[in-house]
């Protein structure tokens, strides 16, 4: 099953939008909108799901610091969830999965 790229509302406040090797330059782009959304519903929550990934290209780690920053300068939690194996090895030797809040001990 291949998943999205879209937004998808999740409870009240989470809005999660999902990236795959598919659809990563499609969802790229439109992250910038995305965000907008979540910046403007004010009680909402950004979550980035890359469980899809095969890998953290520099420019999906790019738009998530991007979007990591705008989150911080208004506010909205940001979190990145599905980060694991060697993804998650690179975040932690570059510093980057703690400016990333990525949770640190993944399952393997």
């Amino acid at each position: 099953m291949t998943q999205t790229s879209e937004a998808v509302p999740v409870g009240r406040r989470d809005v999660v939008v999902v990236l795959d090797d598919d659809t990563t330059a499609l969802a790229l782009a439109a992250l910038p909108s995305r965000l907008g959304e979540v910046l403007s519903a004010g009680d909402a929550r950004l979550v980035v799901d890359v469980s899809g990934l095969g890998r953290l290209s520099s420019g999906v780690v790019a738009a998530l610091l991007w979007s990591k920053r705008r989150c911080l300068a208004r506010g909205v939690p940001m979190s990145v969830r599905g980060v694991r194996g060697p993804q998650l090895a690179e975040l932690r030797r570059t510093g980057l999965g703690a400016a990333l809040d990525v949770p640190l001990r993944g399952r393997r």
